[in-house]
């Protein structure tokens, strides 16, 4: 079953809470939405992989895009909270050079 992340927005920044997979699945069900929801308000777009073990390509294209969106409209994106083997991940990716991304032991790697 698809565990769709929850958008909320506070002042100018979109937080995007990611449930235990972040797949093909889940994103093609909310990419419409979160990209909508990115607009001239929003400086900010923050990723909170806390409950998140599951991470495949579809979802790191999601947040390639997210990150390009927001560098067309000098905003940022962070991806907070993830696990170690995510983190190895989107090194592996080179993401970390271009994103802040911070583990869940609240180390900044970005």
């Amino acid at each position: 079953m698809s565990e769709i992340p929850l958008l909320t927005v506070n002042n100018d920044c979109l937080m995007v809470t990611c449930k235990t997979n972040f797949t093909a699945e889940e994103v093609h069900q909310f990419q419409g939405h979160l990209l909508d929801s990115i607009t001239d308000d929003i400086s900010k777009v923050v990723f909170d992989l806390t409950e998140t073990t599951y991470l495949d390509s579809s979802g790191i294209g999601l947040l390639v895009a997210c990150h390009n969106s927001m560098n067309l409209l000098d905003g940022s994106v962070e991806i907070r909270n993830v696990s170690e083997n995510i983190y190895r991940l989107l090194s592996l990716m080179r993401l970390t050079k271009r994103i802040n991304v911070t583990s869940t032991q609240g180390d900044d790697h970005g």
